[in-house]
């Protein structure tokens, strides 16, 4: 399944039956930062879907995509340039180091383990 496929299934369209119609008022932007109930919607939509509202077909993408990252992540640490983008997170002074980089005993932010 192609991503933008996946606003045909069921789930995404079960997402967008779920928000309200909000009143289109003038402004713009200002208004798009002033949206509670897409927020709201949202939010209760993520609660509120099971594992079996889920369709098959986006339950394998999803374990495809996940094993792709993963894949993605452990090659990185084993690329030439690893001891490189190391020795940088290193050098970014950070004091929030929660996350491990893979293949290695380093901590550092999420946002750079992930990289």
């Amino acid at each position: 399944m192609i991503r933008r496929d996946f606003f045909k299934t069921p789930l995404a369209l079960a997402g967008l039956r779920l928000a309200p119609p909000e009143p289109q008022a003038e402004g713009g932007r200002e208004e798009l930062a002033q949206a509670p109930g897409l927020t709201r919607s949202v939010a209760e939509f993520i609660v509120n879907t099971t594992y079996e509202d889920i369709p098959d077909d986006v339950i394998a993408l999803g374990s495809k995509t996940l094993l792709d990252g993963f894949g993605l992540a452990l090659a990185g640490s084993a690329s030439v340039l690893a001891p490189i983008v190391r020795q940088y997170i290193s050098t970014l002074g950070v004091t929030t180091k929660t996350a491990t980089v893979v293949g290695t005993a380093l901590k550092a932010p999420p946002r750079f383990a992930a990289f």
